[in-house]
């Protein structure tokens, strides 16, 4: 907040800045201080989300938060709630993240601006259905670009391999040169024994290095997937390589490390195109039969180019629904038409508590009248009789 003081200060002319910008855009951060450039430059704000959204930033972005009873958070280790325990421990990670981001963000210095537009790189191909508002625009695979020539070695290495070639980076998330020597000696004696080549981004040399295996610091992984010989991606799970090898419609084994990654791979294994596996337990007999198994089972296979063939029927591409979904909000002098009517609501009349109130109170009071005419009623009907007075009296 403090930077975005320095940069535009409250002073800014809204009506020249609004003559040389037609639209900010941002990546929404963990409070909403970035959006008030839209407001001091008097131009529509567009936030771009690059991985599935944490709860917070839906009900900022959108104004609704995502219902745990149903949407997996993005930090689960599941695509589906289809359990009461699934949903007891969803609803617990939605309470408590969204308490943490309570407590520890600082509150926001002026009203924030709502966006106009959201792009968010994700697709229903690998998420499970849910209720989104119009101004979201899935774009998954926003960064895919057509596929360059592979490296003479690399494509060599590749279509000189009888039984195909299997594709195996952690990116830049994990050096697997610094994984504990049990867990790098598993992945050595497996990928000995299986008859596919293994490309293998590792850093620097690797000892005992199977005849198999081509080593190379960095390796072009969305030219490699595409290449028909490749049968099966082993990675970790990030949304970039998620929407590489959905596109290439290649299956996965897949080593979930953190944050959206195991939901991500829980996806996948949804779809029935992938098998998840903990890094940290894997030995040499789990790894084998999984590899197996998937490049075996032609299931696997299969699903995977099912679960491409739907990422890729679209009307438009990502980019191309960026572009159009940008201009309309310019031409349309900010959509407002688009934004959600929750924001117009205050936290309990979202939540309908002023309704339940009103209704609960109408309850009790009918129920208080029902009862004063009951016990009026009851009194007149069976009013005793006074009693004789005696002779004596």
């Amino acid at each position: 907040c403090d930077i975005m003081d320095r940069l535009l200060p409250r002073s800014t002319d809204a009506a020249a800045a609004a003559a040389a910008y037609d639209v900010f855009v941002t990546e929404p951060l963990s409070n909403e201080c970035v959006s008030v450039a839209a407001r001091r430059l008097g131009v529509p704000l567009v936030y771009t989300i690059p991985a599935p959204p944490l709860p917070w930033i839906e009900t900022i972005a959108f104004g609704h938060p995502p219902h745990p009873g149903h949407v997996p958070h993005v930090l689960s280790a599941y695509s589906v709630l289809d359990t009461f325990y699934r949903r007891l421990r969803n609803v617990g990670l939605h309470a408590y993240t969204v308490y943490l981001h309570h407590r520890l963000v600082a509150a926001d210095r002026e009203p924030p601006v709502k966006p106009s537009l959201v792009f968010v790189n994700t697709h229903y191909a690998t998420e499970p259905s849910r209720p989104v508002p119009v101004n979201r625009v899935n774009v998954g695979g926003v960064h895919l670009k057509r596929p360059d020539p592979l490296p003479t070695d690399i494509l060599e290495f590749i279509e000189g391999a009888p039984h195909g070639v299997i594709l195996f980076t952690f990116g830049t998330v994990v050096a697997i040169s610094t994984l504990p020597d049990h867990i790098q000696k598993a992945f050595k004696d497996a990928l000995a024994e299986v008859p596919q080549r293994i490309l293998l981004k590792h850093e620097g040399e690797m000892t005992d290095k199977p005849e198999n295996v081509m080593t190379r610091k960095w390796l072009p992984q969305r030219d490699i997937l595409v290449h028909p010989n490749v049968k099966l991606f082993i990675c970790h799970g990030g949304i970039s390589g998620v929407y590489e090898t959905v596109d290439a419609g290649v299956p996965v084994l897949g080593f979930p490390l953190f944050y959206d990654q195991p939901r991500n791979i829980a996806n996948l294994v949804d779809a029935g195109m992938a098998i998840s596996l903990d890094l940290m337990s894997v030995d040499k007999d789990t790894l084998l039969n999984a590899i197996n198994t998937i490049i075996n089972d032609e299931t696997y296979s299969r699903n995977a180019k099912i679960t491409s063939e739907r990422f890729k029927d679209r009307p438009m591409s990502p980019a191309e629904s960026v572009v159009y979904w940008t201009e309309y909000v310019i031409r349309h002098k900010g959509a407002p038409h688009l934004k959600s009517q929750a924001f117009n609501l205050t936290w309990y009349q979202y939540y309908l508590l002023d309704v339940f109130a009103a209704v609960l109170s109408t309850v009790f009071i009918a129920l208080y009248v029902i009862y004063k005419m009951s016990k009026c009623f009851y009194r007149c009907v069976f009013k005793p009789s006074p009693k004789p007075k005696s002779k004596r009296e």
